[in-house]
């Protein structure tokens, strides 16, 4: 990604489209999130999560509530595995 929106060297050969730059931003808008970096950790750890996600799976960010809505789930997923594993928040 010319631009990431995280620090994530995974994605960094990844170049979205306009169109998925835009329902990225609008669902970071919709989060209430910051740019990476300018806040907290737990603001960084979301951005990256819309990056990741926009990158496994970019059929989803034709419509951005269907992204955040299949993000929230991958996000609700990873605690209960985080959970049943005993890890704490």
């Amino acid at each position: 990604m010319s631009t990431p929106f995280s620090t994530n060297p995974k994605l960094a050969d990844w170049v979205p489209t306009a169109e998925q730059i835009e329902t990225i931003e609008e669902a970071r808008s919709l989060m209430g999130l910051r740019p990476y970096g300018t806040s907290d950790s737990a603001n960084d750890f979301l951005v990256n999560a819309i990056d990741v996600h926009a990158f496994l799976y970019p059929d989803l960010l034709e419509d951005v509530e269907w992204f955040l809505e299949d993000l929230d789930f991958a996000l609700e997923r990873m605690n209960a595995q985080r959970h049943r594993r005993g890890a704490t928040i």
